[in-house]
């Protein structure tokens, strides 16, 4: 499979990188050198990850938060490998930016932006290197934390996921809800 590359830039102040070593803002798609063997790839609007037929996962793009999990913060133009990762089945890149893993023995990892506790791994740290997402394929003695303070409601339970509802909303996005989904149980106060 050959990799292309598009982005078009909104905003042209934010360094943006396609991963073909350049800054250039560009509206047809780029061959990424270098990436042979990728069976899939996710994006948001500032880092993208491509996941090898091996099971190793590359990055590039701004790194502000850690987000292509090579160990730093410093913005890559082109790709770079995602630091203790192999055996991964499945990839996703978010828009907080933070990015998902689910490895072939069925554990979740995360790293990237953790300012609302969403990589899983019970604090609120970015993480610039995967860290494994609690709960997921092993017996977890405590339920989550709720923001302190708040009211919190339970709506939308089914078999495999939970709301989690609270007032006022905690963070400058105005997150007032979580949707908690979970492979062996689900946690109701």
């Amino acid at each position: 499979m050959e990799l292309f590359s598009f982005f078009f830039a909104k905003k042209k102040s934010r360094p943006m990188a396609l991963g073909d070593g350049t800054t250039t803002n560009r509206n047809t798609p780029v061959q990424l050198q270098g990436l042979d063997s990728v069976v899939a790839i996710s994006a948001d609007n500032v880092h993208s990850l491509a996941l090898y037929s091996n099971g190793t996962v590359w990055a590039w793009g701004n790194n502000y938060y850690g987000q292509l999990g090579d160990g730093s913060t410093t913005t890559r133009y082109t790709p770079v490998q995602v630091q203790g990762l192999d055996s991964v089945s499945v990839i996703a890149a978010g828009a907080a930016p933070y990015n998902l893993a689910l490895k072939s023995d069925g554990t979740v990892w995360a790293w990237g932006n953790n300012s609302a506790g969403q990589l899983g791994d019970g604090t609120t740290t970015d993480r610039y290197a995967p860290v494994k997402v609690q709960g997921f394929g092993e017996a977890t003695p405590e339920a989550p934390q709720w923001p302190q303070g708040d009211v919190l409601t339970v709506t939308d339970v089914t078999y495999n996921s939970v709301q989690l509802n609270w007032q006022p909303a905690t963070d400058e996005t105005g997150v007032d809800k979580y949707k908690v989904y979970q492979t062996t149980r689900c946690w109701l106060p």
